[in-house]
C-alpha cells in the first residue's frame, strides 16, 4: 500500500470511530470509537500518522473528529498550538476541560508560556499553576475567584496549583495566602493539609533556586 493509500485509509477510518462516540442517543454497543483507535494504537509504526490526523481533527476537524481527538488526549500527545486551538472551539463543551488540563499542565512545567488572557478561564482549577508561578500578583489580588466560597473546592484547585511547586514554594505561598486574610480558616487547613501531605510523600518538584516568582 502506499504512503497515500494509507494515509486515506487511516483517515477514513478514524473517522469512522468519530461517529461511535458516546452520546445521548447512542446505545452503549454503538460507543465504540475511541476503543477503535486505541486498537490501532497499538501498531507502533502506525502511531506517527495516527497522532498527525488526530491533531488535525482536534484544530479543522468536524465536531465528532475534534470529540475523538479528545478522548484520546491522554494517550496522544498533541503539540501545544493544537491544544489551544481544539480548546478555543466553540462546538467543544465539556470535553474543553480536559484539553485545559493538558494546557495548564504544559504551562506549570514551563512547556508553554503563559498568558494573562487566561485569566478567569474555565475550568479554572487547570490554570491555578500558571497563576502562582507567572501572574503572582493577580492571582495574590483575586483569592476568592480562583479558590471559591467552598474550602472543598478550594482544596482542590489548591493541589492543582501545588504540583508545580518546590517545597520552598509551597510554604511561601501559604504564608503569602494566610497573610492576604481574605480565605476562611476552613480554606487554610485544606491548604496546609496538602502541603504537609506533599512533604511527607517527598512529591513537591525537586528543581533547585529560590521562589521563582520572587526572583529577577
Amino acid at each position: 500500500m502506499s504512503e497515500s493509500d494509507r494515509r486515506s485509509a487511516l483517515i477514513s477510518a478514524l473517522h469512522s470511530a468519530s461517529t461511535r462516540l458516546s452520546g445521548p442517543y447512542r446505545r452503549a454497543a454503538q460507543e465504540t470509537g475511541a476503543g477503535e483507535v486505541l486498537a490501532l494504537w497499538k501498531v507502533e509504526e502506525e502511531r506517527p500518522l495516527i497522532a498527525e490526523i488526530l491533531e488535525s481533527f482536534l484544530v479543522e476537524g468536524t465536531t465528532d473528529e475534534a470529540r475523538l481527538a479528545v478522548a484520546l488526549a491522554y494517550t496522544v500527545e498533541y503539540g501545544t498550538e493544537a491544544l489551544i486551538d481544539g480548546w478555543g472551539r466553540d462546538d467543544l463543551g465539556e470535553e474543553r476541560k480536559d484539553l485545559a488540563a493538558k494546557i495548564g499542565a504544559r504551562i506549570g512545567e514551563g512547556q508553554c508560556p503563559y498568558h494573562p488572557n487566561l485569566r478567569r478561564s474555565i475550568p479554572t482549577y487547570a490554570f491555578v499553576g500558571g497563576y502562582v508561578l507567572y501572574d503572582h500578583d493577580w492571582f495574590l489580588t483575586n483569592l476568592g475567584y480562583v479558590f471559591t466560597e467552598d474550602p472543598a473546592e478550594a482544596a482542590i484547585r489548591f493541589w492543582f496549583g501545588l504540583i508545580y511547586l518546590t517545597e520552598a514554594e509551597g510554604d511561601a505561598l501559604i504564608e503569602e495566602i494566610t497573610g492576604r486574610g481574605a480565605l476562611s480558616d476552613a480554606h487554610l487547613a485544606g491548604f496546609q493539609k496538602h502541603v504537609d501531605a506533599f512533604k511527607a510523600a517527598s512529591a513537591f518538584d525537586k528543581r533547585p533556586g529560590g521562589v521563582r516568582w520572587r526572583e529577577g
